[in-house]
């Protein structure tokens, strides 16, 4: 893969990462599922959606993969529960 083609990958990935958030959210709060880096990935697995070079996402590179790109699972909820969105273009 290009580094354009992994660019659009990982941000492909944040936008599904953003649409499990959602499904967190929605819920009363009794019947929230945890939702963190580890059940992100199992998610993330059981979809399909493969990190860049195709290995099963873990924990830990789902985290450093959205650290690289400057995304927190905590900013991806505050964003939804401000503006019910979350925009992955930032600029540099």
């Amino acid at each position: 893969m290009t580094r354009v083609e992994m660019q659009l990958h990982n941000a492909k990935v944040i936008l599904q990462v953003c649409e499990f958030m959602k499904l967190k959210l929605n819920p009363p709060y009794r019947y929230r599922v945890r939702m963190g880096y580890k059940e992100l990935a199992n998610r993330l697995n059981a979809i399909k959606l493969f990190s860049s070079r195709g290995n099963h996402w873990t924990f830990r590179r789902l985290y450093r993969m959205m650290q690289r790109n400057s995304v927190a699972l905590i900013d991806i909820e505050r964003e939804l529960r401000t503006k019910g969105h979350f925009c992955t273009l930032q600029s540099s």
